[in-house]
C-alpha cells in the first residue's frame, strides 16, 4: 500500500512539473501599478511595485498631450507610493502614463470638479 501511494505521489509530482513548464508567461511584467483617488478630494494615490535597478516614470498628460505632472520611482526602491494633487488642474480628460522604457501602462483619468452651490432662502 505504501509503495502504491509513493508511486502515485511521484507520478503527480512529475506530471505537475511537466504541465507547469509547458505554458510559460510570454512577457513577464517587471512592474505593477495600483491607484485610487482619495474620497472627497482631488488627490490621486499611485503605488508602484517593481524590480530593483529599474527606474519607473509616472507622468500625467492633458488631453492635448502636454505633460502636467511628472515623478519617478527610483532604481533603489522596490515599492513606492506617489501622491498627485489635482486640485489646481482644470476639469477634463487626462492620461497617466507609467513606464520603465520597455513596458508602458496607460490609465485614463476623467477629472470632474463639483461646484458647491449655496441656496438662499428669503423669508
Amino acid at each position: 500500500m505504501k509503495k502504491l501511494i509513493k508511486a502515485m505521489a511521484l507520478a503527480c509530482a512529475v506530471s505537475g512539473s511537466v504541465w507547469a513548464n509547458t505554458n510559460p508567461a510570454p512577457n513577464p511584467k517587471t512592474f505593477a501599478v495600483g491607484m485610487y483617488n482619495v474620497s472627497n478630494t482631488l488627490t490621486l494615490k499611485v503605488f508602484v511595485e517593481k524590480i530593483r535597478g529599474n527606474d519607473v516614470v509616472l507622468e500625467l498628460f492633458d488631453a492635448k498631450g502636454g505633460s502636467v505632472l511628472k515623478t519617478y520611482s527610483g532604481k533603489k526602491l522596490k515599492k513606492s507610493g506617489h501622491t498627485f494633487d489635482l486640485k489646481n488642474l482644470e476639469a477634463g480628460a487626462y492620461n497617466l502614463v507609467i513606464s520603465n522604457g520597455a513596458e508602458r501602462i496607460e490609465k485614463p483619468i476623467n477629472l470632474v470638479k463639483k461646484v458647491a452651490v449655496e441656496n438662499k432662502i428669503e423669508i
